[in-house]
């Protein structure tokens, strides 16, 4: 689980270098990220179904879905909150109102602009999102980052039991 964390803090800091071109980057960035998360969801899903004792695995398995849903939709909430803040800190101030909301309305607005000024704010707009994305990626990676030392330690003598009785018992092979 330690491990897992790790790996995602160390995709979301990937992440963080990702510039306006950096296509390649963000696709690997993403795959590390991924697999760290994978890791995580696996192992923790593997301890609460083996400690569940086989009449609650449909309730545990429930619970773990819930969680994972809630989580997602509320880490995917945040960090959208941090990157449409750094976005908007980012675009002027002169710019058009629609502009101000996101990447896809001042891209639309500056393909009706004159070339050279939709040019410049198309280009202004991308740099902005990419300062929101780099903002959140940053913000990604400290929580997983944080979580990883305490996960080794918490768990560390939890071993997943028996899966039929769902008894769980502490590691003797320390």
């Amino acid at each position: 689980v330690a491990a897992g964390f790790a790996t995602g803090a160390a995709g979301y800091a990937l992440l963080a270098f990702a510039d306006t071109d950096s296509l390649v980057l963000v696709l690997i960035a993403c795959g590390v990220l991924a697999s760290g998360i994978v890791m995580v969801v696996s192992q923790i899903t593997d301890l609460a179904m083996g400690s569940a004792p086989v009449e609650r695995a449909g309730s545990a398995a429930s619970l773990m879905e819930t969680a994972a849903e809630f989580g997602g939709a509320l880490g995917m909430a945040i960090l959208g909150s941090i990157g449409t803040a750094i976005y908007r800190h980012d675009i002027p101030g002169s710019a058009p109102a629609a502009a101000h909301e996101t990447l896809g309305g001042a891209l639309a607005i500056a393909a009706r602009l004159p070339e050279r000024t939709g040019d410049a704010l198309a280009s202004t707009a991308r740099e902005a999102f990419t300062s929101g994305m780099q903002g959140a990626a940053i913000a990604g990676a400290l929580l997983p980052a944080g979580a990883a030392v305490p996960a080794a330690r918490a768990l560390r003598g939890i071993r997943v039991g028996d899966k039929w009785t769902g008894k769980n018992q502490p590691r003797t092979d320390k």
